[in-house]
């Protein structure tokens, strides 16, 4: 709950390992944490807190890195149940390109429950209006003397009910 999946899907032709390192943004002025190496022929995955933006940035430990793969580029605010994906390519010159995070999936409005609770208390809400005004007009109690109790003798209105 809360989370998003980002996957980091490497460049497998060059051998050069990227680190990956983020933060979310709820953490005023702390430094970005070292999540995982990736090298040539792997791919990374983990878990995103949805809650805050998260600041990330991929370094490459041998190659040049472009303003792409920067914090101030990748810095996103995911969707609740999203599965992300950002690429990694790399030119023939070493220089390591990244594209923005990727939305792979369409995850579902996070607040369809608070939608349902809203419905359910404006629902009540018109119930006790109705009622309360049946209650008034004395239709209620006609209703339920009519169908629950013995009705013979009865005075409904001025007529005698045999």
């Amino acid at each position: 709950m809360d989370t998003a999946l980002l996957s980091v899907i490497n460049d497998k032709t060059k051998n050069i390992t990227l680190s990956i390192y983020q933060q979310s943004s709820e953490c005023y002025l702390c430094n970005l944490t070292y999540i995982s190496k990736v090298s040539s022929k792997d791919n990374c995955s983990w878990l995103v807190d949805t809650r805050w933006k998260t600041r990330l940035e991929i370094r490459a430990d041998s190659g040049k890195l472009t303003k792409s793969c920067l914090e101030s580029e990748l810095t996103s605010e995911f969707l609740e149940d999203g599965i992300y994906n950002i690429f990694i390519t790399i030119n023939a010159d070493n220089h390591v390109t990244c594209t923005l995070p990727q939305l792979m999936n369409d995850p579902p409005d996070a607040n369809i429950p608070i939608y349902v609770a809203i419905g359910i208390g404006v629902g009540l809400a018109l119930l006790w209006i109705f009622f309360k005004d049946l209650y008034r007009r004395g239709t209620l109690h006609r209703l339920f003397c009519c169908c629950c109790y013995y009705t013979d003798g009865m005075m409904v209105d001025g007529v005698h009910i045999i």
